[in-house]
């Protein structure tokens, strides 16, 4: 995602450049058109660094209130478009190769200010769109991705994921429990939980996953320890360490 995210930018920059290029024909026989390819890569470059700090804030946003949720991602939008304006007058005001040319200035022409405003804000909206339509898809599992190879007897068995009520360890193996039956793999539930879509599978103890599809019931036990009662009618408690986010995903998963 990084390296093609980079590979657009520049290609980007070079066509901005031609562009700007184009439009300034007087000026064409006093600059070298691989100075204005630098000065925009060197722009738009820490559009890179803002991928992520989107890619974060959408992860770490975690609230409720919807509206306290777009306050705190508009701030951080604005101060990304507030950075790269300064960020943009700051460099072009030493290293523009415009610098001193009629009509310019912070070494770019007028006309250049509106549309980096308007590209910002379209790169903004692009990659915001591009990173919920990317955690959307990546929740939707191919065949090969959905089930899991186990054994019964001298049999292999490809166990559905989504028909998994829970997984607990045990040594250097795992139980699966599954309404296809138990399975014992020698697996670490740190391996295996990689591999379970996290929309689904949460881990409630440092030994146990369970698949929230089959919680039954959210109890709370006289040790105020919070307990798990899952549809197969095993019922498992949840640690301090854990409780919080089986709160939020159930939170973000209710009507």
């Amino acid at each position: 995602m990084k390296a093609r995210f980079v590979f657009y930018l520049m290609i980007f920059s070079i066509v901005m450049a031609g562009l700007i290029y184009w439009k300034e024909v007087t000026l064409r026989h006093e600059i070298k058109f691989v100075n204005v390819v630098f000065w925009q890569l060197i722009i738009w470059i820490p559009w890179v660094l803002f991928f992520h700090i989107i890619k974060l804030s959408l992860k770490k946003t975690n609230t409720d209130n919807q509206l306290l949720k777009y306050l705190i991602l508009g701030a951080i939008y604005l101060v990304i478009l507030l950075i790269h304006w300064l960020w943009f007058a700051s460099y072009s005001s030493y290293f523009s190769p415009y610098l001193g040319a009629p009509n310019e200035n912070y070494g770019v022409f007028r006309y250049f200010f509106i549309f980096l405003i308007l590209i910002d804000l379209v790169f903004l909206i692009t990659i915001r769109v591009y990173l919920k339509f990317y955690n959307n898809k990546s929740t939707i599992l191919s065949p090969l991705e959905s089930t899991i190879q186990v054994k019964r007897g001298n049999k292999k068995v490809f166990l559905k994921k989504d028909s998994i009520y829970w997984i607990s360890a045990d040594g250097y193996y795992i139980n699966i429990h599954s309404n296809q039956g138990q399975f014992l793999l020698r697996r670490t539930l740190k391996d295996i939980f990689e591999s379970l879509p996290k929309s689904n599978f949460i881990k409630i103890h440092r030994s146990a996953i369970i698949n929230i599809n089959y919680l039954q019931e959210l109890q709370q036990a006289p040790n105020k320890k919070l307990l798990v009662q899952m549809q197969d009618g095993n019922s498992h408690s949840v640690s301090k360490t854990y409780a919080k986010d089986l709160k939020d995903i159930l939170k973000s998963t209710s009507v």
